[in-house]
């Protein structure tokens, strides 16, 4: 069968400097499979000096690249090692090397992108912490048609804090960066105080008013929310009335695919993911106007969120609809009773790519089939720090850095 490639140098953990020479950057293109990292980003070149993990180090005696590959697009079940046997199970995507990795131990963070989710996809599936920081936040690396961007993933909120320290600030050759406005390990640590969210208003929303949910998922991410109850916040049921921005997303997702990939000739096309060819193919299909239009609703849409954000101080959600669904599947054709296009399920992620909200994901508990759940916790207008903040409250009385899934049962 074809060998798909996933894994990006930079969605490994513990970075290294790019342009060693010694880490492909295949950039999911099997053209690129010989190709090292080479035009250092600031995230990247500032956690040079952090950097120890090797991917030679790997004990599977592969060299370390093919086994990272396969922990990117294998399953879920990577984290017991040997993957598809195991479990079979999707790690999510598409910084799933990043989480699967950071989940196996391979080191303390990683950094992972974001552009309808990809950050907090794979850590809520993989049971750790991961938060998109707000757009622009993270300088150097601004992707994926203005939805994008660059944030840790990590087994703690502390060590999520700490990377963003090092990696987020404006930087000179991407003008939409913005400053770093915290100390966000400082941010992290005011939340472990007692009493660091009292007064705070939370909305709780189960589907965000138009989502399709796993009944199991909503329960377990509902009952994390409610424990904010315990932090002194008041927790309500409320949603922005914003609707599903999906064609919005969908849209601009479809456009950057195609730009980036529409010289790619069928023997090319032939080496990437066939799910990934069918967003290149649609989003040639495209016009002008199609686009335009996308990113004035782009606009539309986030003044409705930030609107909502005048009456509450966070939102809180189910990451994901469903637990990690079969590694065989591109995506779940359906939840609970519902059909699912390719990146449609997402249905609590990419709403804030299209505003730009910081959003976490925070490990809430597992299904009885030992799967994760997150709880996602979304902030105000760069408000980072503040989703740091909640997030390390919700750690300090829901911890989960020594909890491990079980396998599921069949």
């Amino acid at each position: 069968s074809p060998k798909y490639y996933a894994p990006n140098a930079h969605h490994l953990p513990l970075l290294r400097q790019a342009g060693e020479g010694s880490v492909s950057a295949t950039v999911g293109d099997a053209r690129f499979e010989a190709q090292a990292s080479a035009s250092p980003r600031q995230g990247v070149g500032l956690l040079a000096t952090m950097s120890s993990f090797h991917p030679e180090d790997d004990d599977d005696g592969d060299g370390g690249h093919g086994y990272l590959a396969e922990v990117g697009v294998s399953s879920y079940g990577a984290i017991h090692r040997r993957g598809l046997e195991k479990i079979g199970r999707t790690p999510g995507g598409s910084s799933s090397g990043a989480a699967a990795a950071i989940a196996m131990g391979f080191g303390p963070i990683a950094e992972g992108s974001d552009g309808a989710g990809s950050i907090r996809i794979p850590s809520g599936f993989c049971g750790v912490y991961g938060i998109k920081p707000s757009f622009g936040r993270v300088g150097g690396r601004i992707s994926a048609g203005l939805l994008g961007g660059q944030g840790p993933i990590a087994r703690s909120v502390r060590d999520a804090a700490l990377m963003l320290d090092v990696i987020a600030g404006e930087d000179a050759r991407t003008p939409l960066s913005v400053a770093a406005d915290h100390n966000y390990l400082d941010a992290a640590e005011s939340g472990r105080r007692d009493g660091a969210l009292t007064g705070l208003r939370v909305a709780w929303s189960r589907d965000l008013g138009y989502a399709a949910v796993d009944e199991e998922v909503v329960a377990i991410a509902e009952a994390a929310a409610r424990r904010f109850l315990e932090l002194g916040c008041t927790v309500e049921e409320a949603h922005p009335d914003a609707g599903d921005p999906w064609e919005i997303e969908d849209v601009i997702w479809q456009a950057t695919q195609a730009v980036t990939y529409q010289d790619l000739d069928e023997e090319q096309r032939a080496l990437l993911d066939p799910g990934r060819v069918r967003v290149m193919q649609s989003g040639l299909a495209l016009t002008a106007a199609d686009l335009s239009r996308a990113v004035t609703r782009k606009g539309e849409y986030y003044e409705t969120v930030r609107k909502f954000f005048e009456r509450y101080d966070l939102l809180l959600t189910p990451t994901l609809p469903i637990p990690a669904f079969p590694v065989e599947q591109d995506f779940p054709p359906e939840i609970a009773g519902r059909p699912m296009s390719y990146l449609g399920w997402t249905a609590f992620t990419y709403p804030f790519n299209v505003t730009g909200n910081p959003a976490a994901t925070c490990p809430a508990g597992f299904t009885a089939d030992g799967l994760p759940v997150g709880l996602q916790i979304v902030g105000p207008w760069r408000a980072d720090a503040a989703v740091l903040r909640a997030s390390a409250a919700f750690e300090q009385i829901a911890p989960w850095s020594d909890r491990r899934p079980g396998e599921p049962t069949a």
